[in-house]
């Protein structure tokens, strides 16, 4: 059968059969079956005829726990599935049509089993399946026709019946909603549609004889509506199948649930479980996709295992159960305790334990891993001193040591006179080793009488067989003073007690500590003055005690915030500290001083910031206006940081002579961009929230500055990451442009960018920026990110789904990924673009446990998982985006 043909006949459209040669060559396929070739010990081959489609959600279900259950014992099967799609079409020779394909298909596949779900699947095995897969058992499930299956003796099938609950759901009905007078029955021309109908009418004499039954079937969608709407009060609607119209189309369970509440108000009852839990209906005795699907593979599953049909009798009654949706009770005011006992109620909202049940039992186990990592520290630490104190005892071990120390060394006599030291102990106080023998060793290390003093009560400590661990200062030969961490063990040798003193220069950890120490009290002052700038509806009394006390915490002799007024001609210092109190800056003064500012609005145009250490050495100042800061203004170092609004240069904040005692680095300037952004999101905030009544673009600005503001705490936390939302939102929007995304949609993903990583807020400071690998329980907490993000955010009700996509920000194309390891179309497309963009923003900067790999390796990390990790449509635009259109991150 050559491709044209497939083509015809996998679509299922009306084939003219124009030579008498093809009609003949393929019902001698079907006559007369071909031998198959032998096939070695791969694993069972299976195959799936579904009678439906793909995406109808009974078929998915029945589908997904099949292969799932017999995957579990026997993971090499290899799976066949087909899909006959006969809801959406269905006419007279399909069946045959479908058998020619399928023998051309498997002909040369020797099967082991093939599984039917629902009617028209078992139709075709019962009229082709001899023929087709001759000897091969069958297992069928879903199948509603009891005479379909009764019909002819049954030798090589077995499975189990699909026995709608029709009458029963009324019945249900009628006892919980008790004033119900009419039943509307909906229902096509559908061989499963008309089978529940006949299934009902057979049971009518069990309904009250008041009761008026009402059918609706074969309509075009305008007559439905009309119907439906005509329906009298104190009706219940019972689905008996799907809904294809007079016209041929097919209406999917959504659709058809939308079409009938859109035209009445009245309760809808359905025996399929998916329809009550997912599409809406108010509840049923319902049949469930995952139990008949489980069901019929642990039937297969005994026959793979050799066991014969006739040892696996039909089941002629699946299971179903009393199934109810939340929404819909509640919606007719149907008190839950007069349904059925063990009734599922979907979409009940979660009580305290159940919401944060995860979280409860994380923390736990979290409590008990460090009870147990406390517990083995304790002994390890344990078990290391004493093996210290085992070696220490070892005479070529201690020689080791003591000449290839790090630190300086020395033994001291009972005397306190040295006995030895190392080269370390010499270069450490810049003494030759000839004039340290022999000495006292507190008149080498001490230099004043208090610190001598000092030093001797260590010695006798020390001599009295106490240790002792102190930091403290001593001082060289030089007479410079510096910080020590000293260390004392005493020990005896041939009957005289020796002490080994341990001498470390912590003048860097020292310096280090006092830099970690301002650091923080920056850190926490940015997360402090952000929250208040965001919350606190005072801006003038926060933004007076921020910049004092940013000056303050920096050093600075002065520092302003300045906003342009009239297209930059004048400007306007809103907000001023300085030291010098006879320079408060305003227009008047810097006229005055005879200074053209134009210089800094320019490089603030094109360089986007002002960084002078040495304002003598800065080239883009004119020489007049350099001796106005220097002399005049007493200013030799300035930080100039933009403002932006709409995209044009606003003003600025100027800080002068920060951290006098330090050289610059580019951790404390972000975070004085951190400041910069706050303070500037705060006045846009103010600016819109006065202009509220008057413009609404004014109140998207605040919608967005207070979000992007709320991005910045977590710049505080990981200052690594600073600028780093801003940067993947916007790659993520030019990514989404390029997929022609609707404007809405790019919008919610801009949103969900800014944030995206907000989750971090919970996560520990010093796991962020931590700069070593993370501990496999450090990795799970920032793992857990994603999810806290996701706690955070979906509390507010954005109109886009921006909690969904920080959760999936880190799932894989292929399911690898975390929190909930989706895959594929199950990730939200703008959670996919979120990956693509996050990862290349984090390989193109750098982080504390590495510097930034370089675009180049992070564009060849896409090209490398795209269809793996990355979506490949995603990974081909961004690729493109940066080779062929010249795109770069920005930081605004």
């Amino acid at each position: 059968m050559n491709r044209t043909s497939l083509k015809l006949f996998s679509n299922a459209l009306p084939v003219r059969l124009t030579s008498l040669v093809l009609f003949l060559c393929i019902a001698s396929l079907l006559l007369f079956p071909l031998s198959t070739p032998s096939r070695g010990n791969e694993g069972e081959k299976v195959l799936i005829i579904h009678s439906y489609h793909r995406g109808y959600q009974w078929t998915d279900s029945l589908n997904k726990w099949i292969v799932n259950t017999i995957t579990e014992e026997r993971p090499s099967t290899d799976f066949y599935v087909e899909y006959m799609d006969t809801k959406r079409y269905y006419t007279h020779g399909f069946l045959f049509d479908l058998a020619m394909i399928y023998k051309q298909k498997y002909m040369s596949i020797d099967l082991d089993l093939v599984i039917c779900t629902d009617d028209n699947a078992y139709k075709l095995m019962q009229y082709y399946g001899a023929n087709l897969f001759p000897g091969v058992p069958v297992v069928f499930c879903g199948v509603n026709d009891p005479f379909l299956v009764q019909r002819q003796a049954i030798e090589t099938r077995t499975g189990l019946m699909q026995t709608p609950a029709s009458m029963e759901t009324v019945l249900l009905a009628l006892g919980i909603q008790p004033e119900t007078r009419n039943i509307a029955l909906l229902y096509d021309s559908t061989g499963t549609a008309l089978e529940n109908k006949n299934n009902f009418f057979k049971k009518i004499s069990e309904l009250p004889e008041n009761l008026t039954i009402i059918e609706i079937s074969q309509m075009k969608e305008a007559d439905l509506k009309y119907k439906l709407s005509s329906l009298p009060a104190k009706t219940v609607i019972l689905l008996l199948g799907y809904w294809r119209s007079s016209e041929g189309i097919f209406y999917n369970p959504l659709s058809l649930m939308e079409l009938i509440k859109g035209a009445c108000d009245l309760p809808v009852y359905s025996m399929l479980g998916f329809m009550t839990k997912e599409c809406g209906a108010l509840g049923g005795k319902a049949d469930f996709g995952n139990e008949h699907g489980t069901i019929a593979a642990r039937m297969a599953l005994r026959l793979l295992q050799g066991e014969s049909v006739e040892n696996i009798p039909v089941i002629w009654e699946g299971p179903s159960k009393y199934v109810f949706n939340y929404d819909e009770l509640m919606r007719f005011g149907i008190d839950p305790k007069r349904l059925p006992r063990d009734s599922i109620i979907f979409n009940r909202p979660e009580n305290f334990f159940e919401r944060y049940r995860q979280i409860i039992v994380i923390n736990i186990l979290i409590i008990l891993v460090l009870l147990f990592m406390a517990g083995y520290l304790y002994a390890n630490v344990h078990s290391r001193k004493k093996a210290e104190r085992e070696l220490l005892r070892e005479k070529e071990f201690m020689e080791q040591l003591f000449e290839n120390s790090p630190e300086g060394i020395v033994l001291v006599d009972s005397e306190d006179k040295v006995l030895r030291a190392n080269k370390e102990m010499a270069r450490l106080f810049k003494y030759r080793m000839k004039d340290i023998i022999g000495a006292r060793i507190n008149t080498i290390v001490a230099g004043n009488p208090e610190m001598i003093e000092e030093a001797r009560r260590f010695s006798n400590r020390s001599l009295a067989g106490h240790e002792f661990m102190v930091e403290t200062v001593r001082q060289r030969s030089d007479g410079t003073e510096f910080p020590v961490s000293i260390c004392g063990m005493p020990f005896e040798v041939d009957g005289e007690m020796v002490v080994y003193g341990i001498y470390r220069d912590i003048s860097e950890r020292k310096r280090a500590e006092e830099k970690l120490k301002k650091r923080l009290n920056f850190e926490e002052f940015i997360s402090k003055i952000s929250s208040r700038m965001v919350f606190e509806s005072n801006l003038e009394n926060v933004l007076n005690e921020s910049l004092v006390n940013l000056c303050g915490i920096i050093n600075a002799a002065r520092g302003h915030i300045v906003f342009f007024e009239n297209d930059h001609s004048q400007f306007n210092a809103i907000r001023e500290w300085t030291f010098h109190y006879d320079n408060i800056l305003n227009q008047d003064k810097w006229l005055s001083a005879n200074m053209d500012f134009q210089w800094m609005i320019d490089h603030l145009r094109e360089f986007g910031q002002i960084i002078a250490e040495d304002m003598s050495s800065f080239k883009a100042i004119s020489e007049e206006d350099r001796i106005v800061l220097t002399n005049d203004l007493n200013t030799s170092a300035l930080i100039a940081l933009p403002f932006y609004r709409e995209e044009k240069l606003n003003g600025f904040i100027g800080i002068y002579d920060p951290w006098p005692e330090q050289v610059w680095n580019s951790q404390d300037i972000n975070l004085l961009r951190t400041y910069r952004d706050i303070v500037g999101e705060a006045f846009l905030r103010k600016e819109s929230e006065e202009k509220l009544q008057k413009s609404l673009e004014s109140l998207k600005r605040t919608f967005e500055g207070t979000i992007d503001s709320v991005g910045k705490i977590l710049e505080v936390r990981d200052p690594y990451t600073s600028g780093h939302q801003r940067r993947v939102a916007h790659l993520a929007v030019a990514i989404a442009n390029e997929l022609e995304l609707e404007e809405d949609r790019i919008t919610g993903l801009y949103y969900a960018a800014l944030v995206h990583d907000i989750g971090k807020i919970n996560v520990p400071s010093e796991i962020l920026s931590k700069p070593d690998r993370l501990t496999p329980i450090e990795e799970a907490l920032v793992k857990h990110h994603c999810n806290y993000g996701w706690e955070i955010l979906e509390k507010v009700d954005f109109p886009w789904p921006v909690a969904e996509m920080v959760l999936q920000h880190h799932e894989h194309f292929d399911g690898s990924g975390y929190p909930r390891g989706l895959q594929g179309d199950e990730i939200l497309i703008e959670a996919r673009i979120l990956t693509v963009a996050d990862m290349v923003e984090a390989m193109s900067s750098d982080r504390p446990y590495r510097p930034a790999l370089g675009l180049d390796m992070a564009l060849e990390n896409i090209t490398r998982f795209s269809g793996i990790l990355y979506d490949p449509q995603v990974s081909k635009i961004c690729l493109s985006l940066f080779r062929e259109k010249g795109f770069e991150l920005k930081d605004k």
